[in-house]
């Protein structure tokens, strides 16, 4: 009925090397349980395809608005006033997000690439990228959500990921107070060097690999115990 596979939504035409699925990138989101009322950011955002989730989560877009087609419209029965009737529907549903949805990466071509899958989700105004390392960029203020995918290694020296790993924990822990972070990874032993105690670990599959999302609760001061 779908035509081509459904975690397709039609705006991701241009991927950097290392992309997450459409429908991991939102499960994702979902996992967070975010309400869609706060920011959301993620500063090593590849392509921007958590931010697009976010923004779809957010503003009630419904998956697959912006894709050319389906296979149901292909069948004998296909009733095009009917579904030309549920778009319609479906566009007046959507609004703009209550919080700042802002991403950055360190390579600018990736950025572009970003900047373009936004534009083809209709969200450009409402999300923003930029090109900037991690370690420099700034989140909004007000607190909010943080979920990345940064890299697990592969192409890296052991010293190498383990030293980026610390220095991500360093930037949260100095930066990111009062957000909620979310951080994927493959890479069971450079997660440790955070050096963050994760409130959570949920096991997902990230292109066959396995991996866990651990999320960490950055307090503003020091936590009050019940």
């Amino acid at each position: 009925a779908s035509g081509d596979s459904l975690h397709k939504r039609g705006y991701r035409l241009e991927k950097n090397e290392a992309p997450l699925n459409e429908i991991t990138a939102a499960g994702m989101v979902l996992l967070t349980g975010w309400n869609g009322k706060t920011n959301f950011i993620d500063p090593m955002c590849g392509s921007g395809t958590l931010l697009i989730e976010a923004a779809g989560i957010a503003m009630d877009l419904a998956p697959g608005l912006c894709r050319e087609g389906f296979g149901f419209q292909r069948w004998a029965d296909y009733d095009a006033a009917l579904w030309e009737n549920l778009v319609a529907e479906a566009r007046e549903r959507i609004h703009p997000p209550l919080g700042i949805i802002s991403g950055s990466d360190v390579d600018a071509e990736t950025v572009e690439i970003a900047r373009r899958n936004i534009e083809r989700a209709g969200l450009k105004g409402h999300v923003q990228v930029r090109c900037q390392n991690f370690v420099d960029a700034r989140p909004p203020a007000g607190g909010g959500l943080l979920v990345t995918n940064p890299p697990y290694g592969e192409r890296m020296e052991i010293e190498e990921i383990e030293g980026f790993y610390k220095l991500l924990g360093d930037t949260l822990k100095q930066h990111y107070k009062g957000f909620e972070a979310w951080v994927l990874s493959g890479n069971t032993s450079a997660i440790k060097r955070i050096g963050l105690r994760a409130n959570k670990k949920i096991p997902l599959l990230n292109g066959g690999i396995e991996c866990r999302f651990h999320k960490f609760e950055l307090y503003d001061g020091t936590r009050e115990k019940a």
